[in-house]
């Protein structure tokens, strides 16, 4: 994925590896220009996210599409608000809980669609992206949870 020449706004640095820095930036804090594409692949959606000339329906069919990847859901979502359109409110795709430690973050993430991350200050990360039953399960508690205080807002 592209890269950081096209960064723009703060780049966070919790951890002492940029590496990870990197990841971090990229899978918790949804910055969307790491995300444009270098290339078109075939099935790739980041043409349908960033493409020009812009698709509405395109867009808005993958930002409501339940079963897409709630990362991928949350940079279309974001495209239609970067062109004034407007979306259903309070719509969670995910919670990202962050810990500050001495040597850096602890930071969790549930999403919608089940997957879950977790980097540790000591820079040791799990991404659980194949759906296990019991990480589905506890990403979904962590997003009703959420729901019903994005909902008292």
């Amino acid at each position: 994925m592209a890269a950081s020449s096209k960064r723009k706004g703060p780049f966070f640095r919790p951890y002492e590896s940029e590496k990870i820095n990197h990841s971090y930036n990229l899978l918790f804090c949804d910055r969307w220009e790491m995300f444009l594409p270098e290339e078109n692949l075939a099935g790739d959606w980041r043409p349908v996210v960033f493409g020009e000339p812009f698709d509405l329906h395109q867009v808005q069919s993958l930002a409501y599409d339940e079963s897409a990847e709630s990362r991928v859901r949350f940079l279309a979502f974001g495209r239609l608000r970067r062109k004034k359109i407007a979306i259903l409110p309070k719509i969670i795709l995910g919670v990202i809980v962050e810990s500050p430690q001495e040597k850096g973050l602890n930071t969790l993430a549930g999403f919608a669609d089940g997957r879950v991350r977790y980097f540790n200050q000591v820079e040791d990360a799990i991404l659980i992206e194949a759906h296990p039953p019991a990480a589905c399960t506890a990403a979904h508690s962590l997003i009703r949870a959420s729901q019903s205080l994005v909902d008292r807002i």
